[in-house]
């Protein structure tokens, strides 16, 4: 059955089929679910493991282990995996993340904001001890923090869309390294791993996946 399975999911991932690779994908973890049954007389919990060491991820799995080259999916993974059943959005993913490197970037929108309130304070605070050298500076602060804020949401829109698309190709291709050296683990994650506009992980509770994350 699960070689059967497994050639329509091959077929329709040649074809874009995504339903229907979606759903070969949740047969096959339907089918390994009953298979760890009979072959241990019922569910434990599975343990799986992704830790970073500088450009390399190690992936644990059912007694076995893999290195794993950086990129960007496998840190938006480690993340979902770090809060399973919490939608992430896409744009939070992408702004966590550059290339190879895992760090933060730029401020995102709400950072914007919090920063506005911090100089407004400090505004007034300068204003209170009547100091116009710190006056100045602070509000021509502000005046960058507005120009800087105004581009962001124009953008807003732009970057969103990017961010769907980019941040579901990587975690796509995550997967599919992933599947590569762990096939089992990969119908799991293909079943359990949302994109879009927000990404989340949701473990199939009838085969529990306990993961452990450090990077």
């Amino acid at each position: 059955g699960r070689a059967l399975v497994q050639g329509v999911a091959a077929a329709a991932a040649q074809m874009r089929m995504d339903g229907a690779g979606a759903r070969a994908d949740r047969l096959l973890g339907r089918l390994e679910k009953a298979a760890r049954s009979a072959r241990r007389g019922g569910a434990r919990p599975l343990r799986a493991a992704l830790h970073r060491e500088q450009d390399v991820w190690l992936l644990e799995y059912d007694g076995r282990s893999v290195c794993l080259q950086d990129a960007k999916g496998l840190h938006h993974l480690a993340t979902l995996f770090e809060h399973p059943g919490t939608p992430v959005a896409s744009l939070q993913l992408a702004d966590a993340v550059v290339a190879g490197g895992g760090r933060e970037r730029g401020p995102a929108l709400g950072t914007y904001r919090s920063q506005a309130l911090d100089l407004r304070e400090e505004l007034a605070e300068a204003q209170a001890y009547n100091d116009p050298e710190r006056i100045s500076r602070t509000r021509h602060a502000l005046e960058r923090l507005a120009d800087d804020m105004a581009r962001g949401d124009s953008a807003s829109s732009a970057a969103s869309e990017r961010a769907r698309i980019n941040v579901t190709r990587a975690i796509k291709a995550a997967v599919r390294r992933i599947a590569e050296h762990e096939p089992e683990l990969g119908h799991l994650l293909r079943a359990a791993v949302r994109t879009g506009s927000a990404c989340t992980y949701e473990p199939d509770p009838g085969v529990p996946l306990q993961w452990e994350v450090s990077r």
